[in-house]
């Protein structure tokens, strides 16, 4: 059973007895297969982390270049305005490229007001780094953002917001939260 968990499979090929040393020590026909399922267990892993990273780095690369613009326009508002406008025009292309099917008009009468509020709050976002970055350095500004995340998605998993499935706080998960916090600190002296 154990075995069938993606992240545990590593664990199920380390030797477990005698005959299956000998099996090793001998060759077993499998094994390449199984170094293979590591190798894919390994990617399933690794491939969505990678995925993270690269996003969080397109988070502060985007702050830097809103605050620059900023700058240049003189108004944080419209350095949003122009970033909204460019992430819009590659969502269409992107759209257009992968054969999306455009959404119709019965689509949108079923859902709540509150999931069309999803750019309002990427709006908050954006117009707060712009504004921040400049003032308090990329580091700490991006501490305090993952900080406030950790914090509002124990929230979130705690009640349940939104249609998630509640998972209670526990002793650990605030831990790990108050040690971010301590990291802000760290960074911002």
């Amino acid at each position: 059973m154990l075995c069938e968990v993606p992240l545990a499979r590593p664990l199920c090929l380390l030797p477990r007895s005698e005959t299956h040393q000998r099996k090793l020590k001998w060759g077993n026909a499998r094994l390449p297969q199984k170094r293979a399922n590591m190798r894919t267990t390994a990617w399933t892993f690794l491939g969505p982390a990678l995925l993270a990273l690269g996003a969080g780095a397109s988070f502060v690369t985007q702050s830097a270049l809103n605050a620059q613009l900023r700058t240049v326009l003189h108004s944080p508002v419209r350095a949003s305005f122009v970033s909204y406008l460019g992430g819009t025009i590659t969502m269409a292309v992107l759209a257009l490229a992968m054969r999306e099917s455009w959404a119709y008009a019965h689509d949108f009468a079923p859902s709540s007001w509150r999931l069309w509020t999803g750019g309002f709050f990427g709006a908050i976002y954006v117009i707060i780094s712009i504004v921040l970055l400049p003032r308090i350095g990329a580091a700490t500004l991006f501490a305090a953002i993952v900080t406030g995340q950790m914090f509002a998605s124990l929230a979130f998993d705690q009640f349940g917001w939104f249609g998630l499935t509640p998972r209670p706080i526990d002793l650990t998960r605030v831990l790990g939260a108050v040690l971010l916090v301590g990291g802000v600190v760290l960074i911002r002296r």
